[in-house]
């Protein structure tokens, strides 16, 4: 059986989940591989694994039958002794904190498995196969010109006569050096020749090889597989979260919210953080008949930093993985669909405004009532009287489909008062107004703040320039 590459584990963080039940299923995974002899067991059976497809891979690049065979045989062996140490892994785990439902089920299934005629039947054969082969002898005489493989006479093993000889100069304590003759990509002309010439010595034992290795083709139970791309996928997510967690970034796993509000504290961009930039946590509250979040702020100012934490927020906690927050509830979305805006480009033959109408119409078409939309700068392209013309438009069909939205624009006009859009605007620090918060707080969308808080710190605002006009 080829496995081929690794399991993808790439779209299981991409797929949303159907469910919340589906969702809490993969939580309690996460809270449970947290647990470490739980994570060291499933590590030591994706390395268990790893040797499984690299023998699979030796057996497809060589072209002689007994020698494929053979590396058939080493994978069925790792498979076999990878799947037992599984099973006592997570025997092992369970007596101390595992609780999923998930790790129980597979966990139950996979002692079922263990003690079934099919695994038996493969570990009998490997090990039956694996001892005639070990006790398989031959003798080499070579000469100037030829090789003659015969069968072992009464004769002193030079090989351990050599070990002997040199055992002398072995450092003490070190391990004496082995010698694996199996580790080869291929054999080459010579060595296939000889091993011809061994089948013919004891066609026994490799006819019980070509038996084991063609009764047990596909002998990776789909099951298993299924749990290894899970298990790689889980620990891989925590791998990714834990240097986050050394720095003091909060990170927790989200609750559902059922009457679509939002909630989350200390909410952070995934992507900065981990590219190691410094970042700033934000807050932020919406209730539930408030169905787009417009956030505004001066250049710079993290709008689209926030913008694509919440989005990330979203996906993440509907694809069941702990998310960047320090608490959250969030909605059960079935999609983020974005546009953000972007140069343009030769590949735009209608110009960028067009681009942009295409686009948001895709996104459109893609939204339920159950989707999250960002739009970051939609219609910078064109005037300001022109865009908010068109977002109003937008933002009445994504409201017409019942999916919420964020907004990152400069069109405070957007919230207009008594309708389902929110406004978070970024913070002004008053002691140093040219300093950026990346903070955002609930209040209506201003784009004279920043202006007009740093008119204040140098004597340039209303009151103060009266003052001086009148002296």
């Amino acid at each position: 059986m080829a496995l081929g590459a690794p399991p993808e584990i790439g779209p299981l963080v991409r797929t949303p989940l159907a469910s919340s039940d589906a969702v809490s299923w993969r939580q309690e995974v996460f809270r449970d591989a947290e647990v470490h002899s739980t994570a060291d067991a499933c590590r030591a059976f994706g390395a268990a694994m790893d040797r499984v497809r690299s023998h699979l891979g030796r057996a497809g690049s060589t072209r002689h039958p007994q020698e494929r065979d053979r590396w058939r045989l080493a994978a069925m062996d790792a498979y076999g002794a990878g799947v037992e140490a599984l099973l006592a892994g997570l025997e092992a785990a369970g007596l101390t904190r595992v609780r999923s439902r998930g790790v129980i089920a597979f966990r139950d299934w996979l002692r079922e498995y263990v003690s079934s005629a099919r695994f038996e039947g493969l570990r009998a054969d490997t090990a039956g196969a694996l001892r005639d082969l070990a006790a398989v002898t031959y003798r080499l005489r070579i000469g100037e010109h030829r090789i003659v493989v015969g069968p072992p006479e009464d004769e002193p093993d030079y090989g351990a006569e050599v070990r002997a000889t040199f055992e002398r100069f072995r450092r003490p304590g070190t391990p004496p050096p082995g010698a694996d003759a199996f580790a080869t990509l291929d054999i080459n002309p010579i060595e296939a020749a000889i091993l011809d010439r061994v089948v013919r010595l004891h066609p026994a034992a490799f006819a019980t090889l070509v038996a084991c290795v063609g009764r047990h083709a596909g002998f990776v139970d789909p099951v298993v597989e299924r749990f290894e791309r899970e298990a790689r996928f889980v620990l891989a997510w925590l791998d990714l979260l834990a240097p986050l967690r050394e720095r003091g970034l909060p990170t927790c796993y989200p609750e559902l919210a059922t009457d679509g509000s939002l909630r989350a504290d200390g909410v952070f961009d995934l992507a900065l953080a981990l590219d190691g930039g410094p970042v700033v946590t934000s807050d932020v509250e919406i209730a539930p008949g408030e169905r787009v979040l417009l956030v505004t702020a001066p250049n710079h100012g993290g709008k689209t930093t926030f913008a694509r934490a919440l989005g990330q927020l979203h996906h993440l906690a509907a694809a069941g993985c702990p998310v960047p927050a320090a608490r959250a509830g969030v909605p059960l979305v079935d999609a983020v669909h974005t546009h953000f805006d972007r140069p343009e480009g030769l590949d735009d033959p209608g110009g960028r405004l067009e681009t942009d109408l295409r686009h948001v119409g895709a996104v459109l078409d893609a939204a339920t009532d159950r989707s999250l939309v960002l739009f970051n700068d939609t219609f910078a392209s064109t005037t300001a009287a022109d865009a908010l013309e068109l977002m109003r438009a937008v933002l009445g069909e994504v409201e017409a489909r019942g999916a919420r939205c964020v907004v990152v624009t400069f069109l405070g006009e957007l919230a207009a008062p008594g309708g389902t859009a929110v406004s978070l605007a970024s913070e002004v620090d008053d002691a140093d107004p040219d300093r950026r918060t990346f903070r955002f707080v609930r209040r209506p969308a201003d784009g004279l703040a920043h202006a007009r808080a740093v008119a204040e710190r140098h004597g340039l605002g209303y009151d103060a320039v009266r003052a001086r006009v009148g002296r």
